[in-house]
């Protein structure tokens, strides 16, 4: 075997390991890691490779049989023990690849001598990481063992590699194995980039300046990904197909490189697509965050809308939707919920055999479907017990690789993995019960990693390309480095004191120090620049992803050999942004090839809408909220009601006003269906009792930490709504004849109005009247649309109870939240809650009028006014309609404003938000 070793190997190489030469066996391209695994093949040291989080958890279990209260680690272990078992292992695994063995002879520091006791519970299971099996590695070849290795090609220097590797290379010299160090850097040219070779090599400037901007060194700025890469796209088109040998420094790639290039039909570079948010990865850290206390239905609701969720899509739509109304567990929709769960399971042909249902079969589908739901829950800081979060785990993995091998879904597949790490992770630490940080720590170690997209890799392509500078060992023509920027490498901190060093010193454990880190990252710098012989290109972005990033540290020393002033730099400066403004811009010897694109204006703005089919505009039923909408707008009632044209939904939670109504009618309906003979002392008590039943079933986020001061407030202000509520009527001598009522009637000979009243009140002397119940932030809106005589809604209550009521009835609301009653023209209130002037019949008459003449304009005319534009607001080329007449709304008429600003469909017709 010959082995080609660098520092960076491990993860690609250019060239492989053939090169130019042809396919031959026995040369393979190996980093540091792959080369313990060859030797551990060969002296048959191989096993199962142990998850790191595996390892910190059988590491924890470790520091704490050890601990005595006395230990460095003591404190810390006690407030965060994941994080200081990560810690202290990462110090530990850093002494042992350094040469460590465990042992502290004589006088030497607390913290050493506390490792070194950790050490010896050798009883307690733990896991070699990489220096445990380099040293055993070691400890095999001091004898004589046929290794079948012939040679090692080392890509850099010696000295630049770690003392324990180099003690590794020394012993595999001594058992035969010869070592050479490849030099294959060409020999500078008479160029811009052969001088700055020159001055790398020399590690200084040049005695003569010559600086001639020859093109050899190119600096390729843009103001984003996208400016760079249509730029870079642009010149591989133009590249010639016999040119050879251009290679990329790709880094961690770009998505926005690779739509770019796909674009252009070039092949995809691949980029690294390493995400912990993965579908796939995304199952285990929500079951196991919705196990917790309080229940939180924004959790349940991410369980329920995963693409590939645990939950069978039917019976997720029955919860999602419960919780959209209720978010809560146990309230009425949700049993509701449950119910229609239920009975698609009965129905469900895979769970019937040739008899009919099995019983059997659908009850442990439900029961399956209680555990997806998780309604057993846990307090965060008491912990949820370590056999509840292994069969948590284990039931996600078998979920999870039953319907990866089924799919053929490879990322379900390696969740299921995953999965198994964390069970094992929280099993290693011997605790009987782990409280939610905790869990989440174990969580980021193992799910953190995250996963790599199966569908994003390199492409076939007539150029090569790399990942980073150090994995280039072989010369190069044209060397294109790809976001050449500052890397976004992390700070070395060295946690040992001068005096420990010196000690491991003496004991043999040489730590590697941070100058030789850094020194040796910045040799792979250098030698990138020096394998390349015709074109150095460094791309460099001003924003990626929305971030400001700085241009890479060794261009600060390429100024500094090269001398280069701002003169020179604009020599070897292109703007990409220059490419739009040039018709044959020149890159690299190439001219990059432009072609004009046909601008297409946006639709602009129109009013008048013609409807080729009126017949779908035909309902049988119409409700106060859809006329109000045909009179607002009939453009958006025809794509609400006709088109089922809907904006797109977030599919998010009720909160704030929405979700406290929802609350709020559901305790006034239940005091009212209890009794209609409140005190108000009695029903505001009641009102509280009924608040501390519901909230957890059809509000439970104001359960959550932090809304305390929100819902004690948002109790007392029901609490009091209802008491001065039931005051206002006893006053009025009103007594609640109907709650939640339901009414039809005949609007006209083919279509009914359908409402729901929210309180039909009684006078003594059999006079009715309508209350809506509202909660919002402000009281102002509706009492303006009281006093304007605009209240469709009310208007339509009142025609709905006109017959039973033998006159038009008044109507109001009373503003929960701010203890307000308002209403029309009525006797029944203080005139301070009476607008006299208003009488509702007006108003239905009026909006009879509009709705008939809005439908006329729909059924006869087949147009549709977008109410929001102006005629003076149409753009020329929508004006293909001005032949059409529109007849302006009348006096008897209800006007109402459109409300373009919270409209869904105002992109649609040009309004934009028009404001109110």
């Amino acid at each position: 075997m010959h082995i080609i070793l660098g520092y960076e190997l491990d993860t690609g190489s250019y060239p492989d390991a053939l090169g130019n030469d042809e396919a031959r066996q026995g040369v393979v391209v190996l980093g540091p890691a792959g080369l313990v695994g060859v030797l551990e093949t060969r002296l048959g040291l191989t096993r199962i490779q142990t998850h790191q989080a595996i390892r910190i958890g059988q590491y924890l279990k470790r520091l704490k049989e050890a601990d005595n209260n006395e230990r460095f680690y003591s404190k810390s272990i006690r407030v965060d023990a994941w994080s200081t078992a990560k810690q202290v292992l990462a110090w530990r695994d850093e002494l042992v690849l350094a040469g460590w063995k465990g042992d502290v002879p004589g006088q030497i520091s607390n913290r050493l001598q506390d490792l070194a006791d950790v050490e010896k519970l050798v009883h307690l299971e733990f896991a070699p990481g990489l220096g445990d099996r380099l040293q055993l590695i070691m400890s095999f070849l001091n004898d004589p063992h046929r290794l079948d290795i012939e040679e090692i090609r080392i890509v850099e220097s010696l000295d630049s590699w770690t003392p324990c590797w180099r003690n590794l290379l020394d012993v595999l010299c001594c058992s035969g194995i010869r070592l050479h160090f490849l030099e294959e850097t060409p020999s500078p040219k008479d160029t811009d980039l052969g001088r700055l070779q020159k001055a790398l090599i020399n590690g200084q400037k040049l005695s003569q300046k010559d600086f001639q901007g020859d093109g050899s060194l190119c600096l390729i700025s843009g103001s984003s990904e996208w400016e760079l890469g249509q730029t870079l796209a642009s010149w591989l088109q133009a590249y010639p197909q016999e040119h050879s040998k251009v290679l990329m420094i790709r880094g961690k790639g770009s998505p926005v490189l690779d739509d770019t290039l796909n674009a252009h039909n070039l092949p995809k570079l691949g980029y690294q697509s390493r995400s912990p948010w993965r579908t796939a990865l995304q199952v285990l850290p929500l079951i196991l965050s919705n196990h917790w206390e309080p229940f939180d239905p924004q959790r349940l609701l991410e369980i329920l809308l995963l693409p590939k969720s645990p939950i069978r899509r039917k019976v997720a739509r029955y919860f999602e939707r419960a919780l959209r109304e209720h978010p809560g567990m146990n309230g009425p929709k949700w049993m509701e919920a449950w119910k229609d769960a239920t009975a698609y399971y009965e129905n469900d042909s895979e769970l019937k055999d040739h008899k009919g249902s099995s019983r059997e079969r659908i009850k442990r589908a439900l029961e399956e479907l209680r555990f997806w739901l998780g309604e057993e829950r846990y307090e965060p800081d008491n912990g949820m017990p370590v056999l509840v979060i292994k069969e948590i785990c284990s039931r996600v993995a078998r979920w999870a690789a039953s319907r990866g091998e089924r799919e053929e879904d490879g990322l379900l597949r390696e969740s299921a993995s995953l999965a198994r790490a964390v069970s094992d992770a929280v099993g290693a630490t011997g605790f009987d019960k782990v409280t939610r940080p905790q869990l989440d720590r174990i969580l980021d170690s193992v799910v953190g990693e995250g996963l790599e997209h199966p569908g994003v890799y390199p492409q076939a392509a007539r150029w090569s390309q790399v990942i980073s500078p150090g994995q280039i060992r072989g010369a190069v023509d044209t060397l294109i480095w790809w976001n050449f920027t500052s890397p976004n490498t992390s700070p070395i901190h060295i946690p040992w004191t001068l005096d420990e060093k010196n000690r491991l010193s003496s004991m043999g454990v040489q730590l590697e120090e941070a100058r030789h880190r850094r020194l040796r990252e910045v040799n792979s710098w250098h030698r990138a620049v020096q394998h390349t012989s015709s074109h150095l290109v460094l791309m460099v972005p001003k924003d990626i992803a929305g971030e400001r990033f700085t241009i890479h540290p060794i261009w600060d020393e390429i100024r500094f050999l090269l001398e280069l002033n701002e003169t020179d730099i604009k020599k070897i400066r292109f703007d990409a942004a220059h490419m739009w403004k040039m018709e044959s811009p020149f890159l690299l010897g190439n001219t990059l090839t432009r072609r004009p694109l046909v601008m297409i204006p946006p639709p602009g703005a129109r009013r008048v809408w013609v409807i080729p089919d009126s017949s779908a505009c035909n309902r049988e039923r119409e409700s106060p909220s859809s006329m109000k909408k045909l009179i607002e707008c009939p453009l958006a009632w025809v794509f609400q009601y006709a088109l089922r044209l809907y904006a797109g939904d977030l599919v998010s939670l009720p909160d704030g006003s929405r979700m406290m109504g929802t609350l709020s009618h559901a305790v006034i309906e239940t005091i009212f269906s209890e009794s209609s003979q409140w005190k108000p002392q009695d029903a505001e008590e009641r009102s509280l009792e009924l608040l501390d039943e519901y909230i957890p079933r059809m509000a439970a986020t104001l359960l959550h930490p932090g809304r305390e001061l929100e819902r004690e407030r948002f109790r007392k202000t029901l609490a009091a709504a209802v008491r001065d509520l039931i005051s206002q009527l006893a006053s009025a001598k009103l007594r609640v004849k109907g709650y939640e009522v339901e009414k039809r009637r005949a609007l006209t000979d083919s279509k009914d109005l359908e409402g729901r009243m929210d309180l039909i009140l009684e006078s003594k002397q059999g006079e009715l009247i309508v209350l809506d119940l509202k909660w919002a932030g402000r009281a102002k809106y509706r009492r303006q649309e009281l006093r304007d005589g605009n209240s469709l809604q009310l208007a339509a209550y009142g025609w709905l109870l006109e017959g039973e009521a033998g006159r038009f009835p008044p109507g109001g609301y009373y503003m929960l939240a701010q203890r307000e009653l308002i209403t029309s023209a009525c006797t029944l209130f203080p005139d301070r809650c009476v607008f006299k002037d208003v009488d509702h019949s007006i108003t239905w008459k009026r909006a009879v009028n509009a709705y008939n003449h809005r439908m006329q304009e729909l059924e006869e005319q087949g147009i549709a006014l977008a109410a929001g534009v102006s005629p003076d607001e149409m753009a020329p080329e929508n004006n293909g309609h001005d032949d059409i007449e529109i007849e302006a709304a009348s006096e008897d008429m209800l006007q109402l404003d459109p409300p373009c600003k919270w409209c869904g469909y105002a992109n649609l017709c040009g309004a934009r938000g028009r404001p109110e």
